[in-house]
């Protein structure tokens, strides 16, 4: 399968990166309108599951 691009992230790039974004309140309440009222998300716990599960693994 090719790649979408020549040069694809290292491990450290893309926590680096991703950290940044669970700083950013615009990136963090992208989610809030996909939502229905009633469900409870912290972005916060779902982001330290993808990175012990699948990032730290990369």
């Amino acid at each position: 399968m090719k790649a979408a691009v020549d040069n694809p992230p290292s491990q450290k790039e893309f926590i680096r990166n991703m950290e940044s974004k669970m700083n950013d309140d615009e990136f963090l309440g992208d989610i809030t309108g996909l939502l229905r009222p009633e469900v409870n998300y912290s972005a916060a716990e779902a982001y330290a599951l993808i990175k012990t599960k699948l990032l730290e693994q990369i």
